[in-house]
């Protein structure tokens, strides 16, 4: 099996021009079938540990689809980007490295379509825990977004078409007083449904976000009430200070965009694989 080298550059952050270089690498790659990959991070600058879910995700879908193999230069993320090795994105001899003694990481994991309890589970002890989180939450809140993240769970599995896993991760930056969530999933995005539910009114990747930003749902009417999902998060986050984010399609929406020249949204040159929502809890 022969092997490539692909050169990790620059900074990969949790905005527009990050998720752009995440997309290219799996686009740059998704061209090459039953090969060795090795990702050079030498000369990368900063990655924020939490799109390790994104970066773990696109990494799965190539595994899958083009039988490609990956390996890193352990030595130099080691040194420079130590937290992907606490936060368990990359391992030693397949086994994850989740001790965090700075405890700034919410652990990089992935559940399957039947593992909502695992999952809830994890929220539960891993992020509404985690020292990232502003102390005044109170217990009200704390049980609201639990819900509301349970609920965009669910809503994957039943409207994204797919039963790959969903990967998760976060990370507290203490000098910006945030704690960055990500999670991403391998399913059609939010258009297909919404425009097949909504008889065609709904037609591009933006309008589907906000559609489904705004409370609208695609579940039957006869379906018990659960979370208000990502209108419950939205509302949260614009309530405390935080920030918001859903990729999907060819779309980038932030709710830090809004009230700029993009109008809350940007776009990008080809669909990207799946939808990665972000939430920047504000500490």
């Amino acid at each position: 099996m022969s092997t490539i080298t692909y050169q990790l550059h620059d900074s990969i952050r949790t905005d527009y021009t990050g998720f752009k270089q995440l997309f290219k690498l799996y686009h740059d790659l998704k061209e090459h079938y039953n090969r060795h990959i090795f990702l050079d991070f030498e000369t990368l600058e900063w990655i924020d540990a939490n799109l390790s879910s994104v970066f773990e995700s696109i990494l799965y879908k190539l595994k899958k689809e083009n039988h490609l193999e990956f390996s890193a230069n352990i030595d130099i993320v080691a040194d420079k980007f130590h937290v992907l090795l606490r936060n368990g994105f990359i391992t030693f001899d397949n086994e994850a490295t989740l001790f965090d003694e700075r405890k700034s990481t919410v652990p990089c994991r992935n559940f399957l379509p039947l593992e909502k309890e695992d999952f809830k589970t994890y929220i539960e002890s891993d992020l509404l825990t985690h020292r990232g989180l502003p102390n005044s939450l109170t217990s009200n809140q704390r049980r609201r977004i639990k819900v509301d993240l349970l609920e965009i769970f669910s809503n994957v599995y039943q409207h994204a078409l797919t039963d790959d896993p969903f990967f998760v991760c976060g990370q507290y930056f203490p000098k910006e007083k945030l704690l960055k969530f990500t999670m991403s999933d391998l399913g059609c995005g939010f258009l297909p449904p919404i425009r097949d539910f909504s008889n065609n009114d709904i037609e591009t990747d933006i309008d589907a976000i906000r559609w489904a930003l705004s409370g609208k749902s695609i579940k039957p009417v006869n379906d018990e009430p659960a979370g208000c999902g990502l209108s419950g998060i939205h509302d949260y986050c614009n309530e405390h200070e935080g920030n918001f984010q859903i990729v999907s399609g060819e779309a980038f929406w932030g709710l830090d965009l809004e009230h700029t020249i993009f109008k809350g949204s940007r776009g990008f040159d080809k669909s990207i694989i799946g939808t990665t929502v972000n939430i920047f809890f504000k500490c």
